[in-house]
C-alpha cells in the first residue's frame, strides 16, 4: 500500500493480516509450486458447454428443443440496439464463465398485413411472422436480454407477440389493466 494510501485502508489491511494470518504466504507458496516447471504459453479456453436451460435472476430460459416456451426471448441485437426484437432460443452455451444464448429473430410481417395492434402504442403487442430468421445471432445472457415473450399464432403466417417482461395482468373492478412490471435487467 502506498502512502497515499487512505487511514481506512490501512486498518482493514491490518484487520485481514490478524484475521488470516498465513494466507498471503499460503497463496504464494502454491502459486510457486505449481508455475515450476511450465512455460509462459497461455492455457487454452476451455470448450463452450451446452445447456439445455439455466436460470438467470429467478426466470429459467431454455432451448426450443427443451421447452418452447421458455425460449421464447425479447434481446437487443446486435443489428438493431434501438428497439428489442423478439427470437427464439436454439442453443445455449457457457464459455469462459459467461453464458450465451444462439437466438433466431422472428421475421417482421410482410407490408401488406396491417397490424391491428398499431393503433394502441402503450399495449406491447406487435405481429410478427411465424417463420424465424436463418440467421443466428449469439445474444450474451445480461443486459442484452429483456426477457421471455408469449407469441399466439393467429393465422398461419401471422403471430400476436407480447413481451412478458413489461406487461402483467391484473383485475381492478372487474376491468384488465397492464401495468409495467417486471424487468430482467442485471
Amino acid at each position: 500500500m502506498g502512502e497515499n494510501c487512505p487511514q481506512s485502508l490501512w486498518g482493514l489491511k491490518v484487520l485481514f493480516n490478524l484475521l488470516f494470518p498465513n494466507l498471503l504466504a499460503t497463496t504464494t507458496n502454491f502459486l510457486n509450486e505449481n508455475a515450476m516447471g511450465q512455460s509462459d504459453t497461455p492455457t487454452p479456453e476451455p470448450s463452450p458447454k451446452n445447456h439445455a436451460r439455466i436460470l438467470h435472476n429467478g426466470f429459467f430460459f431454455t432451448k426450443s428443443s427443451t421447452h418452447l416456451g421458455n425460449s421464447l426471448i425479447q434481446f437487443y441485437s446486435k443489428h438493431n440496439q434501438a428497439s428489442p426484437v423478439p427470437g427464439q432460443i436454439e442453443n445455449i452455451i457457457s464459455r469462459s464463465g459467461k453464458f450465451y444464448f444462439t437466438v433466431h429473430q422472428f421475421l417482421p410481417i410482410d407490408e401488406k398485413t396491417l397490424d391491428p395492434f398499431r393503433f394502441y402504442p402503450h399495449l406491447p403487442i406487435k405481429l410478427y411472422s411465424t417463420q424465424l430468421s436463418s440467421l443466428s445471432e449469439e445474444v450474451q445472457v445480461g443486459p442484452q436480454v429483456i426477457g421471455h415473450i408469449a407469441k399466439w399464432n393467429m393465422t398461419p403466417h401471422c403471430a400476436a407477440i407480447v413481451s412478458l417482461s413489461s406487461v402483467s395482468v391484473s383485475s381492478y373492478n372487474g376491468f384488465l389493466s397492464f401495468d409495467y412490471l417486471l424487468r430482467i435487467d442485471t
